[in-house]
């Protein structure tokens, strides 16, 4: 049996969201909504009438996974795929090099002063002069303001904001895969994991399943509460298939 005679036999031909997620060893999946949401998941997923969550096809998913190990049809190779990850080789990233927004703070060889917002020239001036400007309060209301509803936008604004105060003074902005685009995107994801964790002990339902059931709701296009009603009845049965997966 090769790989994608496998993959059919175990999810037929389409895969939902969460089986992805466990294939291509994303440990949660905040962490394959963000590869998508950022651009670097090179795979097509997509939403099925009076279906729930997005879904890829099968053959789609084999063929990323034999691309990254180096593999053709040979079953049992999930865990290759594991190590070439944590080998940092790629799933399907877009590795061009992203351009500078127009509204970058690096200069140019001129010399030309960035443009700035208000209030991104006086969070500047904090980093300057950090005796004389002080905006702790301004940068939580900043994003408090925002109403994220997942980590990735956060993490991006988050990392806007740091360029915004740097001087690069000619330097190229950190990227979203640079060093610090990884802890500040971390640093996101860990305060959404927080909420979800503690929404978890408080539910007694797993994690997981609560991220499924808001990824479901905020992705799907819904405007209208569901309600707790709703809300419990969606996280039971998320809960029951994920229990069912384990066994």
């Amino acid at each position: 049996m090769n790989t994608l005679e496998e993959f059919q036999q175990s999810f037929g031909p389409l895969m939902a969201s969460r089986d992805v997620q466990q294939v291509l060893r994303f440990r949660t999946p905040e962490g394959l909504r963000a590869a998508r949401s950022h651009g670097r998941l090179n795979l097509e997923m997509f939403r099925v009438k009076g279906r729930r969550g997005v879904f890829a096809r099968t053959p789609d998913v084999v063929r990323l996974v034999e691309g990254l190990v180096g593999i053709q049809g040979n079953a049992g190779h999930v865990d290759q795929v594991a190590k070439a990850r944590r080998g940092c080789i790629v799933i399907g990233m877009n590795t061009e090099p992203k351009p500078t927004p127009p509204t970058s703070s690096a200069h140019s060889a001129a010399g030309a002063p960035a443009d700035l917002t208000e209030f991104e020239a006086e969070l500047q001036k904090w980093n300057d002069n950090p005796e004389d400007v002080y905006l702790e309060n301004e940068v939580h209301a900043h994003f408090e303001r925002a109403n994220y509803t997942s980590y990735p936008p956060a993490s991006r604004d988050g990392l806007h904001m740091f360029n915004r105060v740097m001087d690069w003074k000619g330097a190229e902005e950190a990227q979203e895969s640079s060093a610090i685009g990884a802890v500040i995107g971390g640093v996101a994801a860990a305060g959404f994991g927080a909420a979800l964790r503690a929404l978890s002990l408080a539910l007694n339902v797993n994690e997981h399943s609560i991220a499924e059931v808001l990824e479901d709701y905020t992705e799907g296009g819904e405007t209208l509460p569901m309600g707790m009603e709703e809300f419990a009845r969606r996280l039971t049965e998320a809960d029951d298939k994920k229990k069912h997966r384990v066994l």
